[in-house]
């Protein structure tokens, strides 16, 4: 080994020696490197073994893998992490997103290196977001990413451990900030109304002397708007997929006509075929010819359903405002572009469709967030279902019957007035599926018994068999003291 010396170098036509010593030592493949290590010599011969060291541990297989890593900063991880998501699929918009919060969390976490990435200032970086007054969202956001970012690098090789694996997202439902709503049908068709006119209509108040061909633009945005509404409401598409449908995506062919919403598009990544309703189909088919006409030709099918400009939640926000729907009700609840999708699945559940179908048609994988988040009820829901229960009165007891009690046996008779208000009880409950029975009897020819109805098949008049009451039983508590009178 050799050992450590100072180098000597001429300045200004003296020979004088470096103020720190050098080391050399040989590497595997027998070459020889030299490094500048300290001032102190003995430092310098620890440097010296320890580089040694490291060569022989690698020639048998114990080298260090992630020594030329360690040192690597962490905007070239980051680089090589959008890279990653980027060629999985992820969205131009995504990968920003992610970019972004990766960025600002490494600056505030003061993380340079892959060692930086503790836990201890991850969750520093997460309390300095709550007293930002985030909300919990968005620091499930910064969260995801961090553990992303944190199990990628590990993954990949990066580094030996997942330092952010143990990170844990908060619950967002505590401080939910936007609470959203659903519309009535009537609140929708006049949102869609305002939709077609009111750009029109505040330009030419505003401006007398208009011209057609301002006018003609004004109304063509207002259409498009009106057609992203109902794709929204009465298909349930989220903004992107609005967004994003071309032609191609919609076939006329088939009825009812049907909607393709690509996985490049979708938030779940996976490509669906949702049918439309009618109304939706027609407004779609009267779309396209309207475009027909403007454009002179046929849409292409690589051509956009709706044109959605940089301005379009700010002229939803007006178009809102002109059909007297509030943004934000006094409940605190918010109408948005996003709620026109709660509203397609509330209008599902007031229609009484199954909520396996309501999940399908929303493309959720789990039909709890159809149910708990997207489902929404109103008061007059509310109260036709409670109107439904048993009225009380119909079951209450006749107390004013006497009750009757045979002394010579000691066994104690009942209230034949409670007896009556159960059998009242049981007829109340029972009327409403009575006609029901009486209907499906009509259906299928025969009567409760198995019997045919007068009048069936086979011909020939039959006298119908006489519906037989079914009997209420009572079944009577009696005190033990009137049980053993019995026995005597």
């Amino acid at each position: 080994m050799i050992r450590p010396w100072k180098r000597m170098r001429t300045v200004k036509g003296k020979r004088i020696k470096d103020r720190k010593y050098t080391i050399k030592y040989r590497l595997l493949d027998g070459s020889w490197k030299m490094e500048t290590a300290y001032q102190d010599k003995e430092a310098s011969e620890v440097l010296l073994a320890d580089r040694i060291r490291a060569v022989e541990r690698g020639e048998v297989g114990l080298a260090d893998e992630f020594k030329e890593l360690r040192g690597m900063p962490l905007s070239q991880h980051l680089a090589a992490f959008l890279a990653t998501i980027r060629a999985g699929g992820a969205t131009e918009r995504y990968v920003k997103k992610m970019e972004t919060r990766l960025n600002y969390a490494f600056e505030a976490m003061k993380a340079n290196r892959a060692a930086d990435l503790t836990i201890e200032r991850a969750e520093r970086f997460i309390l300095h977001l709550r007293d930002r007054k985030k909300a919990l969202a968005t620091v499930n956001h910064y969260t995801s990413a961090l553990k992303e970012f944190s199990h990628w690098g590990f993954a990949r090789r990066r580094w030996p451990v997942d330092g952010l694996g143990g990170l844990r997202r908060v619950n967002a439902q505590q401080d939910l900030q936007r609470r959203r709503r659903a519309i009535s049908p009537k609140e929708f068709a006049e949102l869609i109304a305002a939709a077609r006119t009111r750009a029109v209509t505040e330009y030419v108040r505003t401006h007398p002397a208009a011209d057609e061909a301002k006018r003609a633009e004004l109304g063509y945005q207002g259409e498009s708007r009106a057609v992203a509404y109902q794709l929204a409401g009465l298909a349930g598409l989220r903004y992107n997929e609005v967004k994003t449908l071309v032609w191609a995506d919609v076939d006329f062919d088939r009825a009812p006509a049907r909607i393709t919403i690509r996985a490049r598009n979708a938030k779940s990544k996976r490509e669906d075929v949702i049918p439309t309703s009618d109304s939706l189909a027609a407004a779609l088919l009267a779309w396209h010819d309207a475009e027909k006409a403007r454009l002179g030709r046929a849409p292409k099918p690589e051509e956009r359903v709706v044109h959605v400009g940089s301005r379009f939640r700010d002229s939803f926000k007006s178009d809102l405002k002109a059909a007297g729907i509030a943004e934000k009700d006094a409940a605190g609840l918010y109408f948005d572009f996003h709620a026109l999708r709660h509203s397609f699945a509330s209008w599902l559940a007031q229609k009484g469709a199954h909520p396996k179908v309501a999940q399908e048609l929303l493309r959720h994988t789990d039909v709890r967030l159809t149910l708990k988040a997207y489902t929404h009820t109103t008061r007059e829901q509310q109260l036709t279902a409670l109107a439904s229960l048993p009225k009380l009165e119909n079951c209450a007891p006749n107390v004013t019957t006497d009750v009757t009690n045979d002394v010579t046996t000691g066994v104690g008779g009942s209230s034949q007035g409670e007896a009556e208000g159960v059998e009242a009880c049981q007829e109340a409950e029972s009327a409403d599926s009575s006609d029901i029975r009486e209907d499906r009897q009509k259906e299928t020819g025969a009567d409760r018994l198995g019997q045919p109805l007068s009048g069936g098949g086979g011909g020939g008049n039959r006298t119908p068999v006489p519906k037989q009451r079914a009997r209420s039983f009572y079944v009577r508590r009696l005190p033990i003291g009137s049980r053993l009178g019995g026995l005597r």
